[in-house]
C-alpha cells in the first residue's frame, strides 16, 4: 500500500462502505500485511462486546500496543503513568493528550524513515465515537502526531461521516462505489477457493453466485457456510440462492438471504417452538455482551439443549466462541435484519422490537436474582477473615454463584435503561429493592474476586454504585424508589471506601445497621442489629489511612478527587470515589502542608505550608506549576483559589494576607 510508505500529507486513510462490502476483511488483512513492519496498533470495534464498543478504551490499548512496538514511547508513556496511574480512567481529552500525545513528541524525532500505522476497524460500531474522533482529528490536524499514520473503516453513517469527510488530510475509499465488475472478480476467487471441493457447485455456479453477492463480501461468506454446512440439502440451498439473482437491492438479498437461512432452520416447527425460537434470535442480538447458551436460555425461560440445537441449526449466522463459549452473531448485519422492519409474512415475526425485548429481559433479570440471590451465598465461615484469604474463594465464587445469575446482577441495570417501563417492570423492580438488594450488593462484591481488575471501573462494587446512580437518574420512577436508591448508593459508597470493603460479610455487620431506618426493607435484614442514630446528615462514608498526619483538605468541584497536606511536607491527591491514591505525593515543601485547595476548574492545586511559601501544582501530572510563591516571613496557614480561578489569597503567621496572581504568579496585593 503506497499510502502507508510515503511521506504523503494524508496522515489518516478512511475505508468506507456498507455493511458486508468486506471493511473488517480489508482491515485484518491491513494488519498481516503491515505486521512485520510498521504495524503500531490495532483496534477492532464491535458492538457485541461491551469493551469493544467503549470509545474510551481505544486511546489505552493504543497507548499499550505503542508501548509494545517502541521503547522510546514505552519510557515516555511510563513517566506519565508514574504520576497518574489511573490515566485509562480519565476523560478521552486527558487520555488523548497524557496517553498518547505527550509520549508520541518524545517519540516522533527518533523515528527511522518508517511511519508506524494505527488502524481502528468499525468506527460506527462504538458507543460516542465522536467523542474520541473530535480530539484524535485534532491533534492529527495541529501536526501532534506527525509520524503516525490511521486507517479507519466505517460504515458512511453520521457522526463518522460527518467527522471524516469534512476532515482535508485524509485519503478516502468507499468500497460500494468500486466497479462492480472488480468486486466481483475477487468474490469469484473467493468462491472458487472454498467450494472447489464441494461436488455440487460447477463453474458455471461460482458465476451466477457472485453475480447474486453483487458488491457484498459477507453474502459470499455466509452462502459459503450456509451450503457446505448440510450435504442431505446443500443443492437445495444453492438453488435458493440462485433463485435471489432477480432481486435488484443489494441490501434486500442480504435480507432475503437471513430470512431463507432462519426459515430452512425452523420451517418443520409449530406456531409454539417458532414463538421460543424468535425469543432466543431477539435475546443473542440484545444481552449486554455475549454470553453462553445457559444464560440465553435461562433468559428465555428455554431449554439450553433447545438452545443449543438452534445455534447448530443457524451456524451460518451465528457461532460459539471456543474460549468462552458465548454465542456471537458472525457479522453485525444479521443483527441489522432481525432489528428492521419486515415486510413479509414468512418473516415479519423476525422483527426485534428492541424496547420490548430489552423489558423481556428486565424481568428475566429479576426473577433469576428473586430466585436465586439470598443471603451468605458462599456461606463464609467468618467476618475475620479477608474475602481472599477464605479457603478456595475463587472456586467457589464460580461454582456457587451461576452465570445467568452473574449475568442478571451486572446487567439489569443496563436493561433497565433500555426498557418500557411498565406496571411489571416497576413492581419487580419495587420488590427487588425491598428484598434482594442486599443480597445482590453482597455477590457484586464477592464477584471482584473472579474478574481481572486492571482499573477502577472494572471493580464490580463500584459497578454497583454505577448501576443504582443511572437507575436513579431515570425520570418516571416513583419518589419514594428514587429516595430508596440514593440512600443504597451512599450505603455502597460507604461499604466500598470503608477499612472493611474486602471483606464481604462486613457489608451486613457493618454498614446496613446504620441504615435500617432510611432503606426500606433493611428491617428484615437477617440477624443483623440496628445503630439508633440521633443525626443522620453527617454520615461517614468511608475512611483510609494517609501515612500521616492530615491538616489541611479540599474536594474538586466536580466531586471526583480530594486533595490532602499533612505532617509528612506532601499534598496528595485521591480519587473521592475509591479513596486509591492518584500518582506520587506532590514533593517541594520542606515542612509540615497547612493548606490545600483546588482551583474551580479542577485543573490546578495551591498548597501552603509551615516552611512559609505557597506552591501551585498541575493537577493531573502532579508537576509543579512555576516557581514556589514566596514573600510571608512565617508560617502560610491558609490558602484558597478566588471563584474565577485568577487569583490566589494566601494567610500566614505573620499577620498578613497577600494576594497574587494565579498565572503568572506575581505578588498583587498586601493586607496586614
Amino acid at each position: 500500500m503506497k499510502w502507508a510508505n510515503t511521506t504523503s500529507e494524508d496522515q489518516v486513510y478512511w475505508i468506507g462502505g456498507m455493511a458486508g462490502t468486506g471493511k473488517s476483511t480489508i482491515a485484518k488483512s491491513l494488519c498481516d500485511g503491515f505486521k512485520k513492519e510498521n504495524l503500531a496498533s490495532a483496534f477492532f470495534c464491535s458492538r457485541q462486546l461491551e469493551a469493544c464498543r467503549d470509545h474510551t478504551r481505544i486511546i489505552p490499548t493504543i497507548a499499550y500496543q505503542l508501548a509494545r512496538y517502541s521503547q522510546t514511547f514505552a519510557e515516555a508513556l511510563t513517566k506519565e503513568l508514574e504520576k497518574d496511574r489511573d490515566l485509562a480512567d480519565k476523560d478521552i481529552n486527558k487520555q488523548m493528550d497524557l496517553l498518547l500525545r505527550k509520549p508520541w513528541e518524545v517519540t516522533a524525532h527518533k523515528l527511522t524513515a518508517v511511519t508506524a500505522i494505527i488502524i481502528i476497524d468499525a468506527l460506527d460500531e462504538c458507543v460516542d465515537i465522536k467523542l474520541l474522533l473530535e480530539p484524535l482529528l485534532k491533534a492529527i490536524q495541529s501536526g501532534s502526531l506527525l509520524g503516525l499514520k490511521f486507517v479507519f473503516t466505517s460504515r458512511p453513517d453520521q457522526p463518522v461521516y460527518k467527522h471524516l469527510m469534512k476532515a482535508t488530510y485524509n485519503s478516502k475509499v468507499f468500497l460500494h462505489e468500486v466497479e462492480k465488475d472488480l468486486v466481483e472478480s475477487d468474490i469469484s476467487k473467493f468462491l472458487s477457493e472454498k467450494l472447489e471441493d464441494y461436488g455440487l457447485v460447477t463453474q458455471e455456479h461460482i458465476v451466477q453466485l457472485a453475480q447474486v453477492c453483487g458488491k457484498l463480501f459477507i453474502f459470499a461468506a455466509t452462502i459459503v457456510k450456509w451450503i457446505t454446512a448440510s450435504d442431505l440439502v446443500g443443492e437445495e440451498r444453492l438453488k435458493e440462492i440462485l433463485n435471489l439473482h432477480h432481486v435488484p437491492d443489494i441490501s434486500q438479498k442480504l435480507d432475503d438471504l437471513y430470512g431463507a437461512i432462519i426459515d430452512k432452520a425452523i420451517a418443520e416447527v409449530s406456531n409454539k417452538e417458532r414463538l421460543w425460537i424468535v425469543r432466543v434470535l431477539h435475546s443473542i442480538i440484545s444481552v449486554r455482551n455475549p454470553v453462553p447458551s445457559e444464560v440465553i436460555a435461562q433468559l428465555t425461560n428455554v431449554n439450553c439443549q433447545q438452545v443449543n440445537r438452534l445455534i447448530a441449526a443457524l451456524e451460518s449466522v451465528l457461532y460459539v466462541g471456543k474460549q468462552d463459549e458465548a454465542i456471537y452473531v458472525f457479522h453485525a448485519s444479521f443483527s441489522d435484519f432481525l432489528l428492521r422492519e419486515k415486510s413479509g409474512e414468512k418473516v415479519k415475526d423476525l422483527q426485534c422490537n428492541s424496547l420490548n425485548q430489552h423489558t423481556l429481559l428486565i424481568q428475566a433479570c429479576f426473577n433469576i436474582m428473586d430466585i436465586e440471590l439470598r443471603f451468605n451465598m458462599l456461606s463464609l465461615p467468618s467476618s475475620f477473615l479477608k474475602d481472599k484469604e477464605v479457603e478456595n474463594i475463587v472456586s467457589n465464587v464460580n461454582d456457587k454463584i451461576q452465570q445467568g445469575l452473574v449475568y442478571a446482577c451486572k446487567s439489569w441495570g443496563y436493561h433497565l435503561g433500555k426498557s418500557r417501563k411498565n406496571a411489571k417492570v416497576t413492581t419487580a423492580m419495587e420488590q427487588f429493592l425491598k428484598e434482594k438488594i442486599f443480597y445482590w450488593i453482597e455477590v457484586m462484591s464477592l464477584l471482584r474476586l473472579a474478574s481481572h481488575r486492571e482499573s477502577i471501573r472494572e471493580d464490580t462494587l463500584v459497578q454497583c454504585g454505577d448501576t443504582l446512580d443511572s437507575i436513579r437518574k431515570i425520570s418516571d420512577l416513583p419518589e419514594e424508589l428514587q429516595d430508596n436508591i440514593n440512600n443504597l448508593k451512599t450505603a455502597t459508597e460507604t461499604f466500598l471506601l470503608s477499612p472493611v470493603n474486602d471483606m464481604t460479610p462486613h457489608w451486613y455487620l457493618s454498614i446496613l445497621p446504620f441504615w435500617k431506618r432510611e432503606i426500606a426493607g433493611a428491617q428484615r435484614g437477617q440477624n443483623m442489629g440496628m445503630i439508633v442514630k440521633i443525626q443522620t446528615e453527617k454520615q461517614n462514608l468511608g475512611s483510609w489511612n494517609t501515612g500521616s498526619e492530615v491538616y489541611g483538605l479540599d474536594i474538586s468541584k466536580d466531586g471526583t478527587k480530594i486533595v490532602s497536606g499533612g505532617r509528612d511536607t506532601t499534598a496528595r491527591i485521591w480519587n473521592a470515589k475509591s479513596g486509591t491514591p492518584i500518582g506520587e505525593p506532590l514533593q517541594g515543601h520542606t515542612h509540615w502542608v497547612w493548606s490545600v485547595a483546588f482551583s474551580p476548574d479542577g485543573k490546578r492545586i495551591v498548597s501552603s505550608a509551615h516552611d512559609k511559601t505557597v506552591r501551585i501544582w498541575n493537577a493531573e501530572t502532579g508537576t509543579p506549576i512555576g516557581k514556589p510563591l514566596q514573600g510571608h516571613t512565617d508560617s502560610v496557614q491558609s490558602v484558597a483559589f478566588s471563584p474565577d480561578g485568577k487569583r490566589i489569597v494566601s494567610g500566614s503567621g505573620d499577620k498578613t494576607v497577600r494576594i497574587w496572581n494565579a498565572e503568572t504568579t506575581h505578588f498583587v496585593k498586601l493586607w496586614s
